[in-house]
């Protein structure tokens, strides 16, 4: 099997129709643990009735991009909401120019004019009822004075209208804002959640919902201790589980694979081998009844030595050398070069 066979479309060969752990695919199915749920959950009551900045936070890859696009797809009718993804030049005005854009399409406003804007939204949402909702992915690549900002604009009040702030991040953000400069204005202002990793049977119930998308007849092929392994090194980590689950996979095609594909050309070896054996054995049976006969002709003097080469050369007992004028002759063993050939031939032809 080729390398791109094997990185590609290594599933084929599971009988899958899709690949189940696809590598640099954005992702856009959410296993929804009850634990994953809760969170949800407590994420949508969260705007409805807190005033607090609410961090969202856990350990790469442990899929909070997909619970942050669950969440917008679920948004209610009178919220305006935004999903900003975090890098780390982004600076305040590129901030609040990406959120203004997705709250206020229709306005065409230059960066330099976006955090006066969201002064203005804020005042709108206050007019018509509306629930401002700013989501940011990737918080923790934000540097220390855009977190800054954020804190601040989450501090922002028109009346009793706010902005209400779902950050997601990993775990490491929780040491920048525990710096000074941070930590004072986060005290009072962000609620923290944090996002729960697989155990042992919600991962084994994650790769099947995974196969369920790959094929109507698509089985597991991990074993218990298998999947007892993709836990343990995955931490219970969507990543880290397609990651492991599909060097497995990979992995057990390496194994298979050769015997698959050379297991019927071991019979037909098997078989040639004991044809050649037993076609050599009746061969040699022959030659040496032959032989047997020719030397009680010479031991009687009835063949000369002469005379017998010539009858050895014709029963194939003994090949001529290169030298067809010397007279001598060497014998020769073609069962060895018989196999070599099959052997060969099979071999090429796979």
């Amino acid at each position: 099997m080729n390398t791109s066979t094997s990185n590609d479309q290594y599933f084929l060969e599971y009988g899958l129709e899709r690949d189940p752990f696809p590598k640099d695919v954005i992702d856009k199915n959410i296993f929804l643990t009850p634990e994953i749920n809760r969170r949800l959950k407590q994420a949508k009551q969260h705007i409805k009735s807190s005033d607090k900045l609410l961090l969202i936070s856990s350990a790469p890859g442990s899929g909070k991009s997909l619970l942050a696009q669950k969440l917008i797809i679920l948004k209610e009718q009178e919220w305006r909401v935004s999903l900003t993804n975090a890098h780390p030049d982004s600076e305040p005005e590129s901030i609040a120019h990406s959120i203004i854009q997705q709250l206020m399409p229709d306005r065409k406003e230059n960066s330099s004019q976006s955090i006066s804007m969201l002064h203005k939204f804020l005042e709108q949402s206050y007019q018509e009822s509306l629930v401002p909702v700013i989501v940011i992915d990737d918080a923790h690549k934000l540097s220390f004075s855009t977190l800054q900002f954020i804190l601040q604009l989450a501090d922002l009040r028109y009346n009793d209208a706010f902005f209400r702030f779902i950050i997601f991040a990993n775990e490491s953000i929780n040491e920048t804002i525990a710096k000074p400069g941070l930590n004072e204005l986060a005290e009072g202002t962000i609620e923290f959640l944090s996002m729960p990793c697989f155990s042992r049977s919600q991962v084994q119930a994650y790769i099947k919902y995974r196969f369920s998308f790959c094929g109507e007849n698509a089985e597991l092929p991990f074993t218990e201790d298998q999947i007892d392994e993709i836990h343990k090194i995955s931490g219970g980590l969507p990543r880290g589980i397609n990651i492991v689950a599909r060097q497995l996979m990979l992995e057990g095609l390496k194994k298979e694979v050769p015997v698959k594909r050379f297991g019927a050309i071991n019979v037909v070896l098997i078989l040639i081998l004991l044809a050649l054996v037993g076609y050599q054995y009746n061969e040699n049976i022959n030659l040496t009844d032959a032989n047997t006969s020719l030397e009680a002709e010479i031991t009687n003097g009835s063949m000369s030595m002469e005379e017998s080469d010539k009858k050895l050369v014709e029963n194939g007992s003994i090949q001529p050398t290169d030298d067809q004028s010397s007279g001598d002759y060497v014998y020769s063993s073609n069962i060895d070069d018989a196999i070599s050939l099959k052997l060969s031939d099979v071999l090429t032809t796979e």
